[in-house]
């Protein structure tokens, strides 16, 4: 994913200079051509919810967390990177706007880490960049969209799932640890924990 690619560069940026000096202009270049300057021109994506379509599914906050680690660390251009990370800002408060009240993934818990999981990410590198001062984890749907992961648990590796993914997956710990300690939920802390085991 550009994401993955993103951090690629962030974290052996000067390694890869080493081995060629190709490599790192090309990786820039990919990512603003393929996410980048698309996703800030047009609007047109339907999962951004700026069109008509305007309820979105787990695209969109997956998407934008992909796009938002890209801007923060591969985009050079000031201008470019706020007016990048306020219209991802719009588009998961359109991901927010029709997420139901208790939290419940539409889609199936087998969906949670795309869904929730993704939001997550998204809120999680806003803290990060802004030294803390982006901080929604006291949000009463932010908290209930984490808490569903547990809440849709079984035993052991089932969840009750009513959606086209498995009743059986992983609990993805560190990503369940880490929401849990953001909103102070001990008891999602704990199940991510777990789901490391």
């Amino acid at each position: 994913t550009a994401a993955q690619l993103a951090w690629t560069v962030y974290m052996l940026g000067p390694q890869m200079e080493e081995v060629s000096p190709l490599i790192l202009p090309r990786v820039r270049r990919e990512i603003d051509r393929q996410i980048l300057t698309p996703a800030l021109q047009r609007d047109d994506f339907w999962w951004m919810g700026f069109g008509r379509r305007r309820s979105v599914n787990n695209w969109n906050p997956w998407i934008c967390s992909n796009w938002l680690t890209s801007v923060l660390l591969i985009e050079q251009d000031k201008d470019r990177r706020v007016k990048s990370v306020a219209k991802i800002m719009r588009a998961l408060d359109n991901f927010l706007n029709y997420y139901p009240e208790d939290g419940g993934c539409d889609e199936g818990p087998g969906y949670w880490g795309r869904a929730g999981g993704s939001l997550f990410d998204c809120l999680d590198l806003m803290h990060s960049a802004t030294d803390g001062r982006f901080h929604v984890y006291d949000n009463a749907l932010v908290q209930d969209i984490g808490r569903y992961i547990y809440r849709a648990h079984i035993d052991g590796g089932y969840f009750v799932n009513f959606a086209d993914a498995s009743p059986r997956r992983r609990a993805g710990g560190d990503l369940v640890y880490r929401y849990g300690k953001a909103i102070g939920d001990p008891t999602m802390v704990a199940f991510g924990a777990w789901g490391d085991q």
